[in-house]
């Protein structure tokens, strides 16, 4: 079951990434950075509108997915009959029963943002699109969890600023 729960996972964030959710982002347009008069950067803005579509989209495609295809990852469960019965005296015996596997999951999108100083005056800035899927396999008298989590990137992008002219360090 463990590993029909974990091909359900990776089934999931798969078509994230095989809809073009991500294939459309023109990252020109989703960082903004304005400049001073004296041509030093004033600002960075990352556009939320662009975001928020992202983000819309990709919801969009994870509800289609959990609610149309979840369950043709899974298919039924083969247990033979003693096994059902008693786990030690008629284990493996008898005939095989089909039993069906319900899978009941849930997901959650967020978009994160990273900035790492990057040399002298020069700024990394990430952008992340990220997926945590929990998928739930539900058979009679138990359940299996899988929880899923993944950071797909949306952009990575140096901002340059001005060297300074001299440079000293303490050390």
């Amino acid at each position: 079951i463990g590993k029909q729960i974990e091909l359900a996972s990776t089934k999931t964030l798969q078509e994230v990434i095989n809809r073009n959710v991500l294939n459309e982002v023109n990252s020109n347009e989703l960082v903004n950075i304005n400049y001073s008069d004296t041509s030093n950067i004033s600002s960075v803005i990352i556009n939320t509108k662009l975001v928020n579509n992202i983000l819309n989209d990709a919801y969009n495609v994870m509800d289609e997915v959990f609610n149309n295809h979840l369950e043709e990852y899974f298919t039924d469960l083969e247990i033979p009959l003693g096994t059902l019965i008693s786990k030690s005296i008629f284990s493996g015996m008898g005939p095989n029963i089909k039993i069906p596997i319900t899978p009941v999951g849930s997901y959650k999108l967020d978009i994160l943002t990273n900035t790492i100083s990057y040399g002298i005056n020069n700024s990394l800035i990430e952008l992340y699109l990220k997926i945590n899927v929990d998928i739930e396999a539900l058979i009679p008298l138990q359940k299996e969890k899988f929880p899923t989590e993944t950071k797909i990137i949306i952009l990575s992008q140096v901002i340059q600023g001005e060297v300074p002219k001299y440079y000293y360090s303490s050390n």
